[in-house]
């Protein structure tokens, strides 16, 4: 008697064929924005900086951040000048001296093209695959002070070992110079591929923080398992950021309102990558009539679906 299987198929030929697919469309993709060198960054060391000049930015990242200087004294009051620092001295963030500024994305458009930079997003689907989504947008304004942020990873509440390829992506935009001087972030080169976090001793070890340096208008993008952190500011004035952080579409995210939040004119002024970015058309455990969305399979079968 002929073994007979149900219509429900995860391993099936179609499944393996597309997830195939996916991955070659990554890496055709990186090949027509001249990632290379930045994929294998991330193969190594565990980060990559698309420098301002790379990056070819510019206006965008000065919008975003006088859009952030703005947002900071509508929301708390404070003036932030990236000369002569904030008007409201000893301004208290969970990662050191100065402001932190959340759910950034629904502040203006100007946010929306951040998220979706071409080169930017090229970075983060090899870290993630094509179905990852947006977990939240913040924004720092740093201040001169003396704390430094601890060496730790993003992967956070994963226990060891951790995955060998990530399943977080962080995209910082810089938008004032990087340097150790302006408490600019550190990695620990490697350190990815030690699938762990730090020990709370080793993530205090501050010989091992190897600030990064870059102009205003790059940006810098690592996985969730590189050990970063950040030394204090020391020079006069503000450093400005905005993060944009990434998870696999199984993933837990932080903005956990994002879809309500999200309105029909975000997603009708932008593509229909924004709109799986945002949560929508998430993989199915059965073939979808919309092309937009896999199937969980495909992305069982490569990291890259």
């Amino acid at each position: 008697m002929k073994t007979q299987f149900a219509g429900f198929r995860f391993a099936s030929d179609e499944n393996l064929e597309n997830a195939k697919l996916a991955e070659q469309r990554v890496f055709a993709e990186i090949k027509k924005l001249g990632l290379e060198r930045n994929i294998e960054e991330l193969d190594t060391q565990g980060f990559t900086i698309l420098h301002s000049d790379d990056l070819g930015e510019k206006e965008l990242s000065i919008q975003l951040r006088d859009k952030i200087l703005r947002t900071a004294e509508n929301r708390y009051g404070i003036k932030a000048d990236l000369h002569k620092g904030l008007s409201t001295k000893g301004s208290k963030m969970p990662f050191g001296d100065g402001i932190y500024l959340k759910s950034m994305l629904y502040e203006d458009p100007i946010f929306e093209a951040a998220v979706v930079q071409e080169k930017m997003l090229a970075l983060v689907t090899y870290l993630l695959g094509e179905s990852c989504k947006l977990s939240h947008t913040s924004a720092t304004v740093k201040e001169p002070g003396s704390e430094y942020l601890e060496l730790h990873v993003d992967a956070v509440g994963t226990p060891a070992p951790l995955t060998t390829y990530s399943y977080q992506a962080n995209a910082t935009w810089m938008l004032t110079d990087y340097s150790r001087e302006c408490g600019g972030t550190c990695f620990v080169p490697g350190s990815h591929k030690w699938l762990r976090p730090p020990t709370p001793e080793e993530g205090m070890e501050t010989d091992k923080f190897e600030p990064i340096e870059a102009k205003e208008g790059s940006m810098v993008i690592w996985g969730g398992n590189t050990w970063h952190g950040s030394v204090p500011r020391r020079s006069p004035g503000l450093r400005v950021s905005l993060m944009a952080f990434f998870v696999r579409w199984n993933s837990f995210i932080v903005d956990d309102d994002m879809k309500s939040r999200v309105t029909r004119e975000m997603l009708d002024r932008n593509s229909p990558r924004f709109r799986k970015l945002m949560g929508f058309d998430q993989p199915s455990p059965v073939k979808s009539n919309n092309p937009n969305i896999k199937t969980m399979a495909e992305t069982q079968y490569s990291r890259f679906a």
